[in-house]
């Protein structure tokens, strides 16, 4: 539509405005009636796409959005770390961020040859880990620890790529038993330090930590997890 056309029907309006109704309006035009044909045509939503407090999951992707420099951040540190902590406030978005972003792309880049192994530790992070692995199918037929299990991956040298989990970390410290949090976290340590050998291995595998940030001081506790991670925090 040219600038003489708006004018041309700005003027009526304005007429019939002043000729007193009370509603402006405009005589149909083609482009405005293709937009109506758009609209009514276009299949309903049926379903919000806002998960409020709710976590969005891997399958949400497509309404997933808004979190693309938080999603190449995480990408780049996937790269050259092998363990990456990611903090943020509750309700922040972490776990959302790590299912609807990052593991959908990673899926997009590595197809079949990807896979997520999703866990919180809750009063046993030895028991999660082993209820994780079955939910993936994954062949296992006892509880293992996070550094047998790197070992397993890594003998089976398929190319494949695999991303470790470990979401709501702060659990180690508000459910979990002292000792196990303490065990737990020195397999962590361990699984670190096998994960940066030297190796021929055509395996990647990755651990991302997500915790809430006020719980960060508990960490205070284990210096060597700090050395590991201190440079490898991103924040939410």
């Amino acid at each position: 539509m040219d600038c003489k056309t708006q004018n041309s029907l700005l003027q009526d309006a304005t007429t019939s405005l002043s000729d007193g109704y009370d509603v402006l309006y405009f005589s149909p035009t083609p482009i405005i009636e293709a937009s109506i044909e758009e609209i009514t045509n276009k299949p309903i939503i049926v379903t919000s796409p806002y998960k409020g407090l709710n976590s969005f999951k891997a399958e949400d992707w497509e309404s997933f959005f808004g979190r693309d420099d938080l999603i190449l951040r995480l990408l780049d540190n996937l790269c050259n770390q092998n363990i990456t902590l990611l903090l943020g406030a509750s309700g922040s978005g972490k776990s959302s961020v790590i299912q609807a972003g990052l593991i959908s792309r990673l899926k997009e880049s590595f197809g079949s040859k990807f896979t997520a192994i999703s866990l919180k530790p809750d009063r046993n992070p030895f028991l999660s880990l082993y209820n994780s692995r079955l939910q993936n199918n994954y062949q296992c037929e006892a509880e293992i620890t996070l550094t047998q299990l790197i070992q397993n991956l890594q003998q089976e040298d398929r190319g494949t790529y695999w991303l470790i989990v470990i979401d709501n970390f702060e659990e180690l410290f508000t459910l979990s038993n002292s000792q196990e949090a303490q065990f737990f976290i020195e397999d962590i340590i361990e699984a670190y330090k096998l994960l940066n050998k030297p190796s021929d291995c055509s395996v990647k595998i990755k651990i991302i930590l997500a915790m809430r940030s006020e719980y960060l001081d508990n960490l205070s506790a284990y210096p060597h997890l700090i050395d590991i991670i201190v440079t490898q925090k991103i924040y939410k």
